[in-house]
């Protein structure tokens, strides 16, 4: 009787998988409108882990000049976050853009 009862409740995954579940934002950053070789813009990029497992940042990769940003691995715990801070240095008036590949 006891084991029917627990086969039937939903709340019991018995091959349950448990995972990290990454969460970036912002997805557009826009550094508005600084002096050329005057000024520089910084902004975060925030890491979230929405999963029950810790998740693990391996490298990131940034593509685009004069942007910076740690490209060191780090671990966000389950339900924490973590900060990246993105620095842009603009040397002249031109658009720039650029793009980060993170690896998971």
């Amino acid at each position: 009787m006891l084991l029917s009862l627990l086969l039937s409740c939903n709340d019991y995954g018995i091959n349950q998988k448990l995972s990290a579940e990454p969460i970036i934002a912002p997805d557009f950053i826009d550094f508005g409108h600084l002096k050329s070789g005057e000024e520089s813009g910084l902004r975060q990029i925030i890491f979230s882990n929405g999963g029950e497992l810790p998740l693990e940042v391996d490298h990131i990769e940034i593509h685009g000049q004069r942007f910076d940003v740690d490209l060191e691995g780090f671990t966000v715990e389950a339900g924490s976050w973590h900060a990246l801070d993105l620095t842009y240095t603009p040397i002249t008036y031109e658009f720039n853009e650029g793009y980060l590949d993170v690896y998971l």
